[in-house]
């Protein structure tokens, strides 16, 4: 994890919240999957144990975020398959769509 974070052309803080996130995800591997070597569907379950722990849609994101990155670097890396590709996050809340641009008169 410490290479991956250490790749990563981010900011300072957006490095701690991947570790923080990644940490959590970990955690949750630890206890429920084979943290060896994880499965699509293990991610998929993983989404599913966010939303139902009451996380808000867009906090949920941002932790498949940090996952979804996570495994697109290993499988670059040739470490493992990036079984996190195509994972979606939930739907955002219609209030957080922003508007159209308006002409200015």
């Amino acid at each position: 994890m410490d290479e991956f974070l250490a790749n990563q052309d981010i900011r300072e803080n957006s490095r701690k919240k991947y570790r923080e996130s990644l940490h959590v995800f970990i955690g949750w591997l630890t206890r429920n999957a084979d943290v060896r070597n994880p499965q699509r569907s293990d991610i998929i379950r993983y989404k599913q144990w966010l939303i139902e722990s009451g996380k808000a849609s867009m906090t949920v994101d941002n932790y498949l975020v940090s996952v979804r990155q996570f495994f697109r670097y290993l499988e670059e890396s040739g470490i493992h398959d990036n079984v996190a590709a195509g994972i979606h996050s939930p739907k955002k809340p219609q209030g957080y769509r922003k508007g159209y641009l308006k002409r200015m008169k």
